[in-house]
């Protein structure tokens, strides 16, 4: 009894807020709300005043709650499911735009605006598609490539991406972003050689297979990338993929990605920050060290981009892992990129959820993920988003 007058007490007092400031009300009917919210996890309307939500009920409750405020009933998501905006935690959002201009060569098909790329999963279809992309981008100053995994594609060295191409650099990354394989140009061009070589300690040293053209993790980051920086960035590759991501995470369903570090040089900080400043993006940026410090479930990390940054893909290869007893549940999976995420990032006093006082974060769906076959949960239309009372609708 308690919780619930607290809970009558904030919506009197939202509302009474959005009135004082002369906020018009929006209020979306749909086919069901899944809320996140343990006190009302289903809902059929929403009602948002500026970038707050004011009301969640079924419509009849919400129309009468909000009567007070200048009220519009917008038809709009009838037919739509709603949910919290999709959170994505812990993302290298300069590494992530650099992968999406990136030739994507990997064991499952990938979709990325309109670029596309089938599975290779064998070392031949892998040393062909490769080659395609070479031949696509033979102009290019660099062959950026991402998705090579061992298991599949078998051994990839300096020699054999030297006999593919002897003028062009080539770097491929492997696919859990753990190493990196380079022709020779590519290293010449970035000053990985013999006399660099001689200035690390051992350890470092030892991670640097230079006749194999391999650069393994322990070197990556102080040796490798400072190196490969300004080849990574020629041609304004960082701006591009930014435009890339955006496009692909809205389409995704995202509305709240969090960063603890970006991976580059001050320059591509500098980028990473004024592209994702600009208030028309429909998705919010925050820096894990300003909102964070738990820890997020693994299963749905993106770290490392060793998954889709795609939450419905996510939360299917959640449900579906080989060991029984690691795979959750679609409510679990939902809660995962929702308010499981919020709490992670210590945020779910604003998101996470679908609650008067929170943000208005929301993701629109064409079908209940409830509902539908484990399968087909991918493949769910994502229809737009809302994000702090805004909408961006996609284009279809």
């Amino acid at each position: 009894m308690r919780l619930l007058q607290l809970l009558f007490l904030l919506a009197v007092s939202t509302i009474v807020q959005a009135q004082e400031a002369g906020e018009p009300v929006t209020i979306y009917p749909a086919q069901r709300i899944l809320t996140m919210d343990p006190e009302r996890p289903v809902a059929t309307a929403i009602a948002l005043a500026g970038e707050r939500i004011v009301a969640v009920g079924d419509l009849p409750l919400v129309v009468a709650q909000t009567e007070a405020l200048d009220q519009t009933i917008d038809e709009r998501f009838s037919e739509q499911v709603l949910l919290p905006g999709f959170i994505l935690p812990n993302v290298h959002t300069a590494f992530a735009a650099l992968l999406a201009t990136s030739a994507i060569v990997s064991t499952e098909p990938w979709q990325l605006g309109d670029a596309s790329w089938s599975a290779a999963r064998s070392h031949i279809e892998y040393l062909f598609q490769l080659s395609a992309a070479l031949a696509r981008d033979a102009r290019a100053e660099l062959l950026f490539s991402w998705g090579y995994h061992a298991e599949f594609h078998g051994q990839i060295s300096r020699v054999q991406l030297d006999l593919m191409s002897n003028e062009l650099p080539m770097l491929l990354w492997q696919r859990s972003s753990q190493s990196l394989i380079l022709n020779t140009p590519a290293l010449e061009a970035s000053g990985i050689n013999e006399a660099a070589l001689s200035a690390l300690t051992g350890e470092l040293q030892a991670a640097v297979l230079l006749a194999e053209g391999r650069i393994e993790e322990q070197a990556l980051a102080d040796f490798a990338l400072p190196k490969l920086l300004p080849l990574l960035l020629a041609g304004n590759r960082m701006q591009r993929g930014l435009q890339a991501l955006r496009a692909y995470l809205h389409s995704g369903g995202v509305t709240v990605v969090a960063e603890s570090q970006v991976i580059g040089d001050d320059n591509a900080a500098k980028q990473v920050a004024s592209f994702w400043e600009n208030p028309n993006i429909p998705i919010k940026k925050y820096s894990m060290n300003k909102s964070t410090g738990a820890a997020v479930s693994p299963t749905m990390s993106a770290a490392r981009p060793t998954l889709p940054l795609r939450p419905l893909q996510q939360a299917w290869l959640a449900m579906t892992q080989p060991a029984e007893e690691q795979r959750l549940s679609i409510e679990q999976a939902l809660r995962t990129m929702t308010l499981d995420a919020a709490k992670a990032l210590q945020l779910d006093d604003r998101m996470g959820s679908l609650a008067v006082g929170k943000l208005a974060n929301i993701t629109v769906l064409a079908q209940d993920p409830l509902t539908v076959e484990t399968d087909q949960l991918p493949e769910i239309p994502v229809l737009g988003t809302v994000l702090q009372g805004r909408l961006h609708l996609l284009p279809n």
